[in-house]
């Protein structure tokens, strides 16, 4: 059996998670390039779909917030503003974001291609 120490454990997820990060955020810059490489990245399983599913049901019933107005700007606003206007975490709001754009690029392409613009013309790059 091997067994690695927690510190060993916490670097090695501290730095997955900072290379994670940079990768989402570099992506982001890029605009709506770089938001359609990060979509493709997502595999819609049936744990994303439950948990895309209670999101939008905790959010739309808790904090009245409408899905469509709060993906976009989670995708356009950085993690401080995006919570100081909404008060949710933005990287877990950002991975809802992207399973909903990933399913929503499977149902309906057309959709999809409009909720793209709809983001970018909200002040996305």
């Amino acid at each position: 059996m091997n067994v690695i120490s927690f510190r060993d454990y916490m670097k090695k997820t501290e730095a997955s998670l900072k290379l994670e990060n940079e990768i989402l955020m570099d992506k982001l810059q890029l605009g709506i390039n770089g938001l359609e490489w990060l979509v493709l990245q997502v595999i819609v399983d049936e744990d994303k779909k439950k948990s895309l599913d209670r999101f939008i049901e905790i959010v739309g019933r808790a904090y009245k917030k409408d899905i469509s107005d709060l993906f976009a700007d989670v995708v356009v606003m950085d993690p401080d503003s995006f919570y100081n206007k909404h008060e949710l975490n933005w990287w877990i709001t950002m991975d809802e974001a992207l399973t909903y754009l990933a399913t929503a690029k499977q149902r309906d392409y057309y959709f999809y291609i409009d909720y793209l613009n709809y983001i970018y013309s909200r002040g996305g790059k």
